[in-house]
């Protein structure tokens, strides 16, 4: 009896330990609560944590339908501490942010953390609506430092109206159940199709569910260096008339007009086949024939605005190359594509060198370096060089066995090309070779491109073949004009944009010896007009290497400033470097005003201009801040990202002088919106004990990068900063970024 006894109470340790286990090794979860609301009235949704693995930061955006609901206020539960910023957003998402400093005591904390009182429309149609709960990997830093925001399960909230106004069926997915055709997207499309180089084919537009139509407007976007439109066929189904323009550039536009018969009106199927021509010159590979409408080029019966609720199939037309009598000009010309892999394989056997020639493994640093060689194919007066992805994942596999723990950088390398247009071609796969890359790096006709492995996630994720071309062009003369010292243009672009990363550009500029960088600047031509960068470039050996978030035209100069108030200024090389790069500007061309005073407004204006934002679209919504003065978006722009919280009751003031404990904890979150983590070790600044408790672990960030690094062992954090102190201090944060 004992030792069952025994047993029975060994076994129930065992369960508990299981259990306890079981319950510790949960998915962190954060989850919107139901609701029920009336149209015309407010509601409330908490927001709920459960299996917390310890926090220092969250981040949580709360998506919602901005037509119908809006936020009328939040309540912190205090779960996670006492420093809670919440933005007062009229639009979806709604951000909540919880900062350091933490209770300990909360680390570990279960429960609700926050309810949000929501404003329901008048107009809101009757049924029910997802509130979505979303983070990011870096929106969640534990106490052992790391980004587990992937590692959580987010859970979204319904919320039910009644009492508004009747909802159209099609709007209520949840009573679409019975007749699953009103549910379908409707969808306009073309089909793949091959052809050979110098040949002509078809491509048919069709559309599927369509909803009803009385004007169509698609585009049809193709590389029109290859191909042109050789003939259309209208096949009548939206009506008898149609402007049907044959095109000789990209986009074809495809215009399908009033009157329609009302037989047509929702029928679906062929609409349109456009007739190409590939031209004999025409390297083989796949393209893209892309197919888009904006959002009033499609208008039903009711005269709805369509375009962007459509969904749109394009085309990838595959070129093969034309059979000639001289298989060896041809196989020069035109080399086998990626989807011939498998012969190539066989024909490797033939060849006089192995394939192993084309690449080298290399131990340089204690990194795995992949050297790949690209063949150069000429065409007219271009150079293709189509990157090889069966080589690549060769070069890789062979690293990783003969460097199974190192990380690896892949270096692509040709011969020296003095084409007018180069063609690099990144076929649609080549990603996937790429997946267990560090860095990537290309150099061809003295341009380099390294991206780092967050900007390799671009050619990893991309479902088609990226292109980057590098022209011999001249710059555009309205812009020649506003460049006052020699420059050097480089016509660069990308078929795709690289959404995250950074990549390494460097360039050749001989005219930079002996200035050191210092005042060396690079624009963008983007948009016909000059925008510079902003980061630092520096000059070595007669080439330019600058930070980018993408690949695009650029053009290098000097720039020399005249500012009459700062020559024999301790400031002066930090007053010219900001201002020669467009961050900070003078009062004037001659005056830049280094001892004056420094707003808040100002601060963050710069903080805007470093980090290159668009400022359309940036309605402010602080009541004290005038939406047409100069800062106004920027100041909007940096309430939207955590960077500025306001001094309460709605207000900023932008023209209040900004003092250093204030510039302190501005700058620390704009690294930290950066991506950046600052060490919060304490400071051994002579007046700590003057630094207010919300700006102390701020202070102590900033005085850790280097950024603000006070006065004879002092912080001064009351004293006000002036614009030659700011200029110092953007300086170092373009540095520090780089």
């Amino acid at each position: 009896m004992r030792k069952n006894l025994l047993g029975f109470v060994m076994l129930t340790m065992l369960l508990a330990v299981i259990l306890t286990f079981s319950v510790s090794a949960a998915s962190p979860k954060l989850s919107l609560s139901d609701a029920t609301a009336t149209a015309g009235s407010t509601f409330t949704v908490d927001v709920n944590l459960e299996n917390n693995p310890g926090f220092i930061v969250l981040k949580a955006a709360v998506e919602y339908n901005d037509t119908y609901f809006s936020v009328n206020s939040v309540a912190d539960a205090k779960l996670l501490g006492d420093n809670t910023h919440s933005i007062n957003y009229t639009s979806s998402p709604y951000i909540l942010f919880w900062a350091t400093p933490l209770s300990t005591t909360n680390f570990t904390a279960n429960g609700k953390v926050a309810t949000i009182t929501f404003n329901v429309a008048k107009n809101t149609p009757n049924g029910d609506y997802e509130f979505d709960i979303v983070l990011t990997n870096d929106d969640v830093v534990t106490t052992d430092l790391d980004e587990i925001g992937d590692e959580f399960a987010c859970y979204s909230g319904k919320v039910t109206v009644t009492g508004g106004v009747e909802a159209p069926p099609a709007d209520n997915e949840e009573d679409d159940d019975e007749d699953e055709s009103d549910s379908e997207t409707p969808t306009l499309s073309i089909a793949d199709a091959k052809v050979t180089a110098g040949n002509e084919f078809t491509l048919t537009l069709k559309i599927t569910d369509n909803p009803g139509i009385v004007a169509l407007r698609t585009y049809i976007d193709y590389n029109d260096k290859y191909f042109e439109v050789v003939g259309i066929k209208d096949h009548k189904l939206i009506g008898t008339t149609s402007s049907l323009e044959e095109s000789d550039t990209a986009p074809y536009v495809i215009f399908c007009s009033d009157a329609l018969s009302e037989d047509n009106i929702e029928s679906d199927g062929k609409i349109i086949t456009v007739t190409f021509a590939s031209k004999s010159t025409t390297p083989a590979g796949k393209y893209n024939f892309d197919l888009y409408s904006k959002k009033a080029d499609i208008i039903d019966t009711d005269l709805n605005q369509l375009g962007e609720d459509f969904a749109y199939d394009g085309a990838v037309v595959t070129v093969s190359k034309a059979t000639t009598t001289t298989p060896d000009d041809d196989e020069e010309d035109n080399p086998p594509q990626d989807t011939d892999k498998e012969d190539d394989k066989t024909d490797d056997t033939d060849k006089d060198e192995p394939a192993a020639k084309d690449y080298t493994v290399e131990l340089k640093s204690n990194r795995a370096q992949v050297s790949v060689f690209a063949t150069p194919i000429s065409y007219g007066e271009g150079t293709l060089i189509n990157l090889d992805t069966a080589l690549l994942t060769e070069a890789v596999a062979a690293a990783k066995k003969s460097y199974p723990s190192k990380k690896i950088d892949v270096v692509i390398t040709t011969t020296n090309i003095t084409s007018n247009e180069i063609l690099i071609n990144f076929p649609e796969g080549y990603g996937s070779a790429l997946e267990s890359v560090s860095t990537f790096k290309f150099t061809v006709a003295d341009v380099t491109a390294k991206l780092d492995s967050a900007a390799l996630n671009t050619l990893v994720a991309a479902k088609e073949s990226v292109q980057v071309i590098i022209r011999n062009s001249d710059l555009d003369k309205k812009l020649t004009e506003k460049l006052t010292n020699d420059f050097k243009y480089f016509d660069i672009s990308a078929s795709k944009q690289f959404k995250s990363g950074s990549i390494e550009i460097t360039l050749p500029y001989k005219n930079a010896a002996g200035v050191n960088g210092k005042y060396l600047v690079v624009y963008t031509t983007e948009e016909e007009k000059l925008t510079p960068i902003g980061g630092e470039a520096s000059y070595s050996n007669g080439y330019i290497t600058f930070t980018d978030t993408t690949i695009r035209p650029y053009v290098l100069t000097i720039e020399e400033l005249g500012f009459e108030d700062i020559e024999n200024h301790w400031a002066k090389d930090s007053i010219n470097f900001v201002a020669a790069r467009g961050i900070f500007n003078g009062r004037s061309e001659t005056v830049f005003d280094p001892e004056g005073e420094l707003s808040r407004g100002m601060l963050v204006t710069v903080l805007g201009r470093l980090e290159g934002i668009d400022v359309s679209g940036y309605n402010c919504m602080f009541s004290d801040v005038d939406k047409n003065q100069y800062y106004a978006p920027y100041i909007e722009w940096a309430r939207r990202n955590n960077i500025v919280g306001g001094v309460g009751d709605n207000k900023f003031e932008p023209d209040r002088v900004v003092n250093r404990q204030e510039m302190a904890v501005i700058i620390a979150r704009y690294l930290e919106y950066k991506g950046f983590k600052l060490s919060e070790d304490a400071m051994s600044y002579t007046d700590y004990a003057e630094i207010d408790s919300w700006a102390k672990v701020y202070a102590n960030k900033v005085g850790n990068a280097g950024i603000i690094t006070g006065s004879d062992g002092a912080f001064l954090p009351k004293n006000a900063a002036n614009r030659a102190q700011a200029a110092a201090i953007l300086q170092r944060i373009v540095k520090y970024i780089d």
